[in-house]
């Protein structure tokens, strides 16, 4: 019972952790973020009863959380976590999706999003190497349009407009369009700089920016790499930290950030 502080018949103290420290590991770094105060997690291979899980989780934290702050956690997590794709993928285009109203109901978002949703399910078909990251954005007028970025993706095609010769270009760059668009215009440009890319695209990234019915603010390709996490890593003591850490403090903790050489990551 959620009552007796059970979840699937699993007491609390068997089925949570505590954790004291996280580490994140690049390939010449490492961020290890130490909260102000230690947070439950499941034990893996655990999973919560979304219809409970506000109630289950609310009766562990030592600290509750209202609305307006689960978003901002959930927005910050999101922009690490897209910044994180970014910098540990090879993405070759970034454009612009956007939903023609002739085509589809665009003010839908489970609509548009079903719709892109089996569109990159066709091509990833089509294509084992297609990589993806998806970030949805909300026009003023209550629209949904998304900002990508694709790896290992072939089938683009040279934009064209009675008004130009030749195929278009902004600011010097060639735009392309899909040669197959799921439901509307699409714009696109091959990266040529990595880091203003990053810029760009998490920007969009914010505690505004609409959200589904699985509660995900963007989406991406199972096959993209990501940095090693670990929880409370045995190389790692909160009390006595290696020296030479840069330092960054937030309301939620401080974040130490090595290089790879002065810490055992193989120990």
């Amino acid at each position: 019972m959620l009552g007796e502080g059970k979840l699937y018949g699993i007491k609390d103290v068997d089925a949570w952790f505590t954790v004291n420290s996280v580490a994140t590991i690049y390939r010449d770094k490492t961020n290890i973020f130490v909260p102000f105060a230690p947070y439950k997690k499941l034990k893996p291979g655990l999973e919560l009863d979304k219809t409970h899980s506000e109630l289950v989780v609310g009766t562990l934290r030592e600290q509750s959380m209202n609305k307006e702050e689960n978003i901002e956690r959930s927005t910050r997590r999101a922009r690490k976590d897209v910044s994180d794709l970014i910098k540990f993928n090879e993405f070759h285009w970034f454009g612009t999706i956007t939903a023609d109203p002739n085509v589809i109901n665009r003010y839908d978002p489970e609509v548009v999003k079903t719709a892109l949703h089996n569109w990159l399910k066709a091509e990833r078909r089509k294509y084992r190497d297609f990589g993806y990251v998806v970030i949805p954005e909300l026009h003023k007028d209550g629209a949904i349009h998304f900002h990508t970025l694709f790896k290992d993706y072939p089938d683009f095609v040279p934009a064209h407009n009675e008004k130009y010769q030749g195929q278009m270009q902004r600011k010097g760059r060639l735009i392309y369009n899909l040669a197959h668009p799921p439901f509307g215009h699409t714009d696109f440009e091959r990266i040529e700089n990595k880091e203003a890319v990053s810029h760009y695209v998490l920007k969009y990234v914010t505690k505004d920016m609409p959200t589904f019915a699985d509660k995900k603010r963007y989406w991406s390709s199972r096959n993209l790499k990501k940095p090693t996490k670990l929880d409370d890593p045995s190389w790692f003591d909160v009390k006595t930290p290696p020296p030479g850490a840069k330092m960054h403090l937030n309301e939620w903790g401080v974040t130490m950030t090595y290089d790879n050489a002065q810490l055992p990551l193989n120990s």
